[in-house]
């Protein structure tokens, strides 16, 4: 079967992912560590989803966290259904139905960026049509089953579990994920790494992650925390391309919020908005949690050379992917 087991569940994942964007390479790499139970009695392996990733350390502890009791394992991959087996040498895993017990997969990993728009891939543009500079930057399409390329996960809808989330760049950089920042710290030499907020409950379809060179178009609430706001290449911000998807994006939001009669402010304290506009993007949109993904085309609008009727097809497309964050991503 190409579909998993219900033999475990996730509950958590701490992840940190490492962007790459030499001129040279395009590359990522990182760690996961996923937090675990078992659903029935006698389970003596945990079966994952993981594809075209290098998988460099794999290792199982009975507890939360890097401090629990090792537990000797053999992981295996088998890449026709886009699994990892990691199967406990000795024993089975332990169960409670009443106090489950918490186990932590921990798994080192590293992939060269794709280049066909799915998982964690490689984008480039020129900042201005004039520009003969290339800049390169990362972005993410996981939707439908692609979460797996990016790190080693439970890639069905169903198995929803928090994520923890760290990104490491390039210094100048930025970085952009589904919750608030919380902080930066320094890094390996040349890099820095953004450490973000505990997402909702949430499938990995709808994560996503941007490093790029970009500029923000925000609205702020009165602690100066951003609310909502459209990202692009630092000309379309210049030349006021965002604004129109930025006052349109706030409306819907509102509008939303009341008709549904629930904020999505409200839906997670650590939510907030992000739109961005992305060069190569095969989708079209996607309603990723907190970090909505569209093409230039279908975000940014320019007065002197956007139709009116583009301009309406912008509209069209920004209320169905906002639309997403009450029906289907709760």
């Amino acid at each position: 079967s190409y579909r998993l087991p219900n033999t475990t569940i996730p509950t958590h994942y701490k992840v940190l992912w490492v962007i790459n964007l030499s001129d040279n390479v395009q590359s990522y790499s990182g760690t996961v560590d996923i937090t675990l139970q078992a659903t029935q009695p006698n389970v003596n392996e945990i079966v994952i989803h993981c594809d075209h990733l290098t998988v460099t350390s794999v290792v199982l502890r009975q507890g939360t966290g890097t401090e629990g009791t090792l537990i000797p394992t053999t992981p295996t991959p088998q890449s026709q259904y886009h699994f990892l087996r990691v199967a406990l040498n000795d024993g089975v895993l332990s169960y409670n139905e009443n106090v489950p017990v918490q186990y932590t997969l921990s798994i080192a990993f590293n992939a060269d960026m794709r280049d066909d728009m799915y998982g964690i891939y490689r984008s480039w543009y020129r900042n201005l049509p004039t520009d003969n500079n290339i800049k390169w930057m990362a972005t993410t399409q996981f939707q439908a089953t692609a979460a797996r390329y990016a790190l080693p996960c439970y890639d069905e809808p169903g198995y929803k579990a928090k994520f923890d989330v760290t990104i490491r760049r390039p210094i100048g950089y930025k970085s952009w994920f589904c919750t608030r920042q919380r902080i930066t710290r320094p890094s390996t030499t040349g890099y820095e790494g953004d450490e973000y907020y505990t997402t909702p409950e949430m499938s990995t379809y709808l994560l996503a992650l941007i490093v790029a060179e970009y500029d923000s178009l925000p609205a702020v609430d009165a602690n100066n925390r951003v609310l909502h706001e459209v990202i692009a290449r630092p000309g379309a911000i210049s030349n006021g391309q965002a604004a129109y998807a930025q006052r349109a994006g706030q409306d819907l939001l509102a509008e939303m919020s009341d008709h549904t009669d629930f904020d999505f402010y409200k839906q997670d304290e650590n939510l907030k908005m992000t739109q961005a506009a992305i060069p190569d993007f095969g989708a079209g949109a996607m309603e990723n949690w907190g970090l909505l993904t569209y093409r230039e085309a279908y975000i940014l609008y320019d007065e002197q050379h956007t139709s009116s009727n583009f301009k309406q097809i912008i509209a069209y497309i920004l209320s169905h992917e906002i639309a997403h964050m009450w029906f289907g991503n709760l």
